[in-house]
């Protein structure tokens, strides 16, 4: 604001040269020279008195006097320097050849006019410049001589002020940041755009207007004090607040006030400058909340690992027991029950594991209306009967790509948080729905995450008590719940959220406590044009081996013992060993008959990777199955050649561990 002041200032002086010039024309035009002289009016006139040739050459500005034909009679030392030219070099000369050829015309039409003119030209120096000059032209008559009077006002400073003076003045138009200007009382004198357009107001309904006119309500009065104590005692002020828009919605600001001062160092205004911090907020709420999930994520992968490590010794021996038990169908159907349960833990898992970003899913495409009959079929029945249940599905095929079970999992959450929601409501109802949408750019708005285009949209509406606002924005963090100790984890949609973004979809809630309460979740998924391909049965046959020897690595002795076991069942001889040492000491041992590693990733000493990397040194041919609890792509890292290698997930069937063995034996790698 400094630079402005500065501005004006000189802008002020230029156009006060342009002022005398122009008073000395008026004064022409009133009381001819007698009044001129009578005034002290700088001129130089033929034959005139010592004082007055004094005044005209010190004027600051051109003065010339020419006779009717527009030679030079004289000219003052401003205008020979404005030129380059000297005036005894002038004496005589044209002034129309000072003129650009493309404006001869114009300054003759001024010279030869009948009585005072005045119009913008350029003038043309000695080294070429063209200087931008104010020409002002009266006709004289004096001590009986007739001549012209030229008063040139050089315009090149004040145009220079005056653009300065515009750069600045749109900077702070088109400025991102909001800018507000008022006198020593507070009263708004100005506004940018740019608040304009963050609050929603027009600038009539701000001008003239106090500040506290945006005021939210989230400051005190001790805040608004010091506040004015220190900006009227001309120091600058910062501070972060939160104001109030147009619609009553509240937004951050860091705001900056700094007093304007006057010539005599007297307050005159004050300007603030106010950066929103609404996308800055928004960017941090996001860190906060990816590191959150970060720390899930390794909370998640050690749970995943000891838990898989756990439902893999379940299930091979619920394998084994089945085989011991066939001959007692109540048994073997009680174990496969279990057997049931303890794949279902390891979807769980597989969930956590992509709420925390830590597996690879499985994107394919596939039909939503068929998906969600299945998921009504498995929904209705732990569904209580006193609930009033529907499914509405339009008529349009809907295709998405992404992860069935992923997606399985968000609409059973969604679904159970639905039934938990209407258990206290008097005609309790939840719905299901399906739908194609067209997001606009209007829909977006206000919508993380979001973007135009068309979706098939899942809704799991309820006619609950409603979700209180404040609980609202947290609804998607890890462990919020509103739910009594004991009845909800917190991870539920927290897990749907973080499934729905991996889809490249958003969520959506629609909510309300006032009648009729309820809440809509509604997840927002784009749609696929790839083919759905059928789904491909699944081979539960179990392969035999032919006594091939294996060696058996994994550092948990229960799934070391159950896979030993399973393995020794499908014929093959298997060597053990709990870490990698013992691994590489086995393997020197019966090197020449081992002909596959089975192998754990992660293990203490040694693990898997550096493990496959020693013994094929040994054995550059040897075939390894890599085995872990973890994430599969974290099996595989920088640096590690066996990328070729089979990596298959804890727990494992029977059925799908003797069809990869068998694969890799005879050569042929199977997809996994």
């Amino acid at each position: 604001m400094k630079k402005i002041e500065a501005l004006e200032r000189e802008n002020a002086e230029l156009r006060q040269w342009v002022e005398q010039a122009k008073s000395a024309l008026d004064a022409l035009k009133s009381g001819g020279v007698d009044a001129i002289l009578s005034n002290h009016t700088v001129m130089a006139l033929p034959g005139a008195e010592e004082p007055y040739m004094t005044f005209f050459e010190m004027m600051h500005g051109g003065g010339l006097t020419c006779d009717n034909d527009g030679r030079i009679m004289h000219s003052n030392p401003f205008f020979s320097e404005l030129v380059g030219i000297s005036a005894d070099q002038l004496r005589g000369r044209y002034f129309i050849s000072l003129i650009g050829a493309d404006e001869q015309a114009k300054a003759a039409a001024v010279l030869s006019s009948d009585g005072v003119a005045e119009t913008e030209l350029h003038l043309v120096s000695t080294d070429g410049d063209r200087v931008t000059v104010l020409l002002s032209k009266a006709p004289v008559h004096y001590q009986q001589q007739n001549f012209m009077l030229l008063l040139v006002t050089d315009l090149t400073r004040v145009h220079r002020a005056e653009e300065k003076l515009r750069l600045f003045s749109e900077a702070i138009e088109q400025a991102g940041e909001s800018v507000i200007i008022t006198d020593p009382d507070g009263t708004i004198v100005y506004v940018n755009n740019a608040l304009l357009d963050i609050t929603g107001y027009s600038e009539d309904e701000v001008v003239g207007q106090n500040p506290r006119m945006f005021k939210s309500g989230a400051q005190d009065l001790r805040f608004y004090r010091k506040m004015w104590q220190a900006i009227t005692a001309g120091e600058n002020w910062q501070g972060k607040l939160i104001n109030r828009k147009k619609s009553g919605k509240t937004y951050p600001v860091m705001l900056t006030i700094s007093p304007i001062r006057n010539r005599d160092g007297h307050i005159s205004h004050f300007v603030g400058l106010q950066q929103n911090l609404e996308e800055f907020e928004g960017l941090q709420n996001q860190l906060r909340q990816a590191q959150k999930m970060e720390a899930i994520g390794t909370l998640v992968g050690g749970i995943a690992h000891d838990f898989n490590n756990s439902l893999a010794a379940m299930i091979g021996n619920l394998y084994l027991a089945r085989k011991e038990a066939r001959m007692m169908p109540g048994v073997v159907a009680r174990l496969e029950s279990v057997e049931t349960l303890a794949y279902a833990a390891s979807a769980t898992i597989k969930q956590l594991l992509a709420f925390s970003r830590k597996a690879v899913v499985s994107m394919v495409p596939f039909s939503v209306v068929p998906f969600l009959k299945e998921i009504v079929k498995l929904v209705q029945v732990s569904l209580p009967e006193n609930i009033d249940f529907s499914l509405q599905l339009c008529d349009e095929e809907i295709q998405v790509k992404g992860d069935v079970n992923q997606l399985q999992q968000v609409l059973m959450n969604l679904v159970n948080n639905a039934i938990d929601a209407v258990r206290a409501a008097p005609n309790p109802a939840v719905s299901v729905s399906l739908q194609c949408i067209d997001v606009d750019a209007d829909f977006v708005e206000g919508r993380e995450g979001c973007q135009p285009g068309r979706y098939a949209c899942l809704a799991v509406a309820d006619n609950g008590t409603g979700i209180a606002a404040e609980h609202v924005e947290h609804l998607f963090e890890p462990f919020f719940t509103t739910k009594e100790q004991g009845k909800g984890t917190g991870l539920g949609l927290a897990m749907v959220y973080g499934a729905v973004k991996t889809h490249g979809g958003f969520v959506d809630v629609l909510t309300s406590q006032a009648a009729p309460s309820g809440t809509t979740m509604r997840i927002f998924l784009p749609l696929s044009q790839i083919p759905v391909k059928a789904p491909d049965s699944v081979d539960t046959s179990v392969c035999k081996g032919n006594g091939e020897t294996i060696l058996l690595v994994d550092d948990d002795e229960r799934v070391l013992t159950v896979a030993c076991e399973l393995l020794e069942s499908l014929r093959y001889q298997v060597v053990t060993a709990s870490d990698g040492i013992q691994a590489i000491e086995q393997f020197q041992a019966h090197r020449s008959e081992i002909v596959l590693l089975i192998s754990d990733v992660v293990m203490p000493k040694l693990g898997g990777r550096e493990l496959v990397r020693e013994l094929r040194q040994l054995n550059p041919d040897l075939k390894v199955i890599l085995v872990t609890g973890y994430d599969k792509s974290a099996a595989l890292v920088s640096g590690y050649s066996g990328s070729s290698d089979i990596i298959i997930s804890k727990p494992y069937s029977a059925s799908r561990l003797s069809q990869v063995i068998r694969d890799v034996l005879a050569g042929s790698l199977p997809s996994v």
